[in-house]
């Protein structure tokens, strides 16, 4: 190598303060390159660490998951597949159109706003034309249990909503049907 190509390449270095900026640049840049990989990493194992329960994907498996997963138009068969094995406390209660006599009843909103009057007495269990999935909590008897309610005729979810476990009590009592209080629930007397 020529002298002169010697100088043209000396004069192309650096001096050492661009030196030092470029090796600053470089580290900083390395750091946010290992920020973003220490971020992406811990992202992707997080799923680890928490209870899988408490995912937007889990199913009922109580009261108050019932009340949020299930949705007016599911159908039956939905609400089934929603349920945590071993299934969580539940029963099912029949429910005809209130005939104005004496005994438990509720009103339960229905399609186009009006309001359904029903009632589980005398309610059969092959000519009801309503029924509820009744969810309840198997720890807190302060927890009401969530009622899940079905039109027979198309097997879909019209209404959910809560009674006292004092009321889900009367209503089963009231329609005096085989099934009863599922084992395992907290509204046991």
């Amino acid at each position: 190598m020529s002298s002169k190509q010697r100088e043209a390449l000396r004069g192309r270095r650096e001096s050492p303060q661009e030196d030092e900026e470029t090796s600053r640049t470089l580290r900083k840049a390395g750091a946010g390159c290992l920020t973003f990989l220490i971020i992406v990493f811990l992202i992707a194992i997080s799923p680890l660490f928490f209870d899988e329960g408490s995912g937007a994907d889990a199913g009922i498996d109580d009261n108050l998951s019932a009340e949020r997963l299930v949705e007016v138009g599911m159908s039956e068969r939905q609400v089934l597949e929603l349920m945590e094995k071993p299934t969580p406390p539940w029963t099912v209660l029949y429910l005809k159109q209130w005939d104005g006599g004496d005994g438990w009843r509720i009103a339960v909103p229905s399609a186009g706003g009006t309001q359904l009057q029903l009632s589980s007495r005398d309610a059969r269990v092959d000519a009801s034309p309503y029924y509820a999935y009744i969810f309840f909590s198997a720890t807190d008897r302060d927890s009401e249990p969530t009622f899940a309610y079905f039109e027979r005729s198309s097997e879909m979810v019209f209404h959910v909503g809560s009674l006292s476990c004092a009321e889900a009590l009367a209503a089963l009592e009231a329609g005096n049907h085989q099934t009863g209080l599922p084992d395992g629930s907290a509204c046991r007397p």
